[in-house]
């Protein structure tokens, strides 16, 4: 039985349609974009040669026809870029729903006199947080960064996630190996809260920061691609979560410690391609 929501709660959704601005739909869909990137791509390398090739058009020939293709074609290569640096951290956030619980297990679950914190709640705290970190950012953080002279752009703002998430994963490092080292519950679970923090602070910077780079960045016929690329690297980081704890056998520690390596490598590729990007469209 599929339960129809009442027209009181349909209201408030097509109140907002008029707010809405509505585009034009016409020329080449998005995945028409991506995939000339791809065959782009590989031919250029293939060949190995100078040739502006697009799609079997030659651009010399016809310049009026494929120079904007060719120029959406760039953007999405620099975009695919910087999103190459997000499964480590896909990786890590993923690790809350299951090595983070597991880590709670192990510890004191007594948040206050008689009120015990139930393992599996550890990604609800995480969700709450991230409720009160993005409009502390919005309205706390940039408004002061602004009126200091620093200019807080996307990229900015994902690199410094990056690096909340770095530390976060060292947290939890650092707190498995104490656990490993204590008797059972021995440590209460109030030490999560720094890392936990933390990844809410990533989550609020790098995910939001993200999305609002790769829509403004893309071209407008491939915001839809874009966004499927955007879910790939999520779907990526969930495979390096399930290789690390199933295919290599790492014990808890080795893979918090693996985590921190890959997350440290992600900045590192970061800071080098983020460093190169030159914005090819106003960031509003």
């Amino acid at each position: 039985c599929v339960r129809v929501p009442s027209r009181s709660r349909q209201r408030p959704f097509f109140s907002g349609l008029p707010v809405y601005k509505h585009g034009a739909v016409g020329g080449a869909n998005s995945s028409s974009v991506v995939r000339q990137t791809a065959a782009f791509d590989v031919q250029h390398y293939a060949q190995n040669t100078s040739s502006t090739t697009l799609g079997g058009v030659d651009v010399t020939e016809d310049a009026g026809c494929c120079s904007a293709m060719l120029r959406d074609v760039n953007d999405v290569r620099h975009i695919i870029t910087v999103f190459l640096t997000l499964p480590p951290f896909w990786a890590l956030f993923e690790s809350q729903n299951n090595l983070w619980i597991f880590q709670a297990q192990h510890m004191n679950s007594t948040v206050f006199p008689g009120f015990d914190l139930p393992p599996d709640l550890v990604p609800a705290l995480e969700d709450v947080g991230v409720l009160l970190c993005v409009p502390f950012v919005a309205y706390v953080i940039e408004p002061t960064l602004a009126r200091c002279g620093v200019a807080v752009t996307p990229l900015r703002k994902i690199g410094c996630g990056y690096m909340c998430t770095v530390l976060a994963a060292g947290a939890a490092s650092v707190l498995e190996l104490a656990i490993e080292a204590r008797p059972e519950n021995a440590l209460s679970v109030w030490i999560q809260m720094p890392q936990i923090l933390l990844l809410s602070m990533a989550e609020a910077l790098v995910v939001v920061a993200g999305l609002h780079f790769a829509y403004d960045q893309a071209p407008a016929l491939a915001r839809v691609g874009v966004s499927a690329l955007w879910n790939a690297t999520a779907a990526l980081g969930g495979c390096i979560v399930l290789v690390a704890n199933t295919v290599l056998g790492l014990s808890k520690s080795a893979s918090f410690f693996v985590q921190v390596g890959l997350m440290f490598a992600g900045v590192m590729l970061f800071i080098i391609i983020s460093s190169r990007y030159r914005y090819r469209r106003v960031v509003r």
